[in-house]
């Protein structure tokens, strides 16, 4: 079982009962992180959905401004400043997790020292004295729509979804004009069309009904 992050300075938490021997992954160690989200980050998955993408912040000592000591207390100010919004690892629930513990860091213990560090949903096999990391990405794409049907990020902007639609759109030309001697190129135009109808459905749902003065002044 891997060691849950604290999320402090601390570093990492053992479960209750939980010890480790001399052995461990044969891998690097990898630094502890914290995920955060920026507005302009947002992709779309094979549904055609807008899934936010997310980037680490890592807690290595004298790196990005976080101190000597591993606090990330100025680090994650200058980050809020640059617009954006750290995950907190309680955002994670047991639900979320496919271990079903909370929290979404994951720390194994290596051979070679240290600890590698990984997201919840990422988990390893040795396989021939190597090792391989499996991905849950159903379950991690699930999470990523979850933290914005729960308000810790907000849902992509029009400039945003606009971005995305018109990527899809060129893409669409693109294999359009090449599918006659393509069939790659055939393959794809089906899915990008539905892609760009299953993005505007979503953005018809996340975009506020507008209200008139006569409906505001029948709620009032």
């Amino acid at each position: 079982m891997p060691i849950l992050s604290s999320g402090d300075a601390a570093g990492a938490l053992l479960p209750p009962g939980q010890t480790f021997g001399q052995s461990g992954l044969n891998v690097d160690a990898e630094p502890d992180f914290y995920l955060r989200h920026h507005p302009l980050s947002w992709t779309v998955d094979a549904d055609g959905e807008l899934v936010p993408v997310l980037d680490k912040l890592h807690k290595v000592p004298g790196l990005n401004c976080v101190d000597r000591h591993g606090d990330t207390t100025l680090a994650e100010a200058i980050s809020a400043r640059e617009g954006w919004t750290l995950i907190p690892l309680a955002a994670a629930e047991k639900t979320d997790t496919p271990d079903g513990r909370p929290g979404y860091v994951r720390g194994y213990p290596t051979a070679r020292g240290g600890v590698a560090w990984v997201a919840a949903w990422q988990t390893p096999e040795s396989i021939g004295g190597k090792v391989v990391w499996r991905s849950d990405q159903i379950g991690y794409r699930a999470w990523l729509k979850a933290l914005v049907e729960r308000g810790v990020i907000a849902p992509p902007s029009d400039v945003v979804i606009e971005s995305v639609r018109q990527g899809l759109q060129s893409q669409l030309q693109q294999a359009e004009a090449q599918q006659a001697f393509s069939p790659v190129a055939a393959a794809k135009v089906a899915g990008l069309k539905a892609q760009i109808a299953r993005l505007a459905q979503s953005a018809e749902a996340t975009t506020p009904t507008p209200t008139t003065p006569k409906a505001r002044k029948a709620a009032n």
